[in-house]
């Protein structure tokens, strides 16, 4: 695979936190920016770098103008199905890794715990070594 583009690479950095959340949010229907910082627990100055970059990227857009004044302004996907296939894929991915996380974690136990049989002189029998 050929390294990532520009517009590419900056768009995966839009979404660190809270960047995600609000693209989340806004895949129910817009919402103001302060309704966003809330739901999402975002510190305000955080959040206006996020939303600010997020619009910049052409990712959202603030479909009523007229009230430019944060926390009222409005915000909405442009690119509603593409961004919610983008977070689900995410999320897929997340929990793949979370599964092989969990089956690490779970070998390692197994490990200490022989380890542990061992220096205490106690033999544990595993269920491989049942099966022989």
């Amino acid at each position: 695979m050929a390294p990532l583009d520009r517009n590419t690479r900056e768009m995966l950095d839009s979404l660190e936190n809270p960047g995600a959340s609000f693209l989340a949010l806004l895949a129910d229907g817009p919402a103001t920016e302060a309704d966003l910082v809330r739901r999402a627990r975002a510190a305000q100055p955080t959040a206006n770098r996020r939303l600010d970059r997020l619009q910049e990227l052409g990712l959202i857009e603030r479909p009523d103008r007229d009230r430019k004044q944060a926390p009222n302004r409005p915000w909405a996907l442009v690119h509603a199905r593409e961004t919610v296939a983008v977070l689900e894929a995410a999320i897929a991915l997340s929990e793949k890794l979370a599964e092989v996380d969990a089956a690490t974690r779970s070998a390692a136990r197994r490990q200490l715990q022989r380890a542990r049989a061992r220096e205490t002189g106690l033999r544990r029998i595993d269920r491989d070594e049942d099966a022989s």
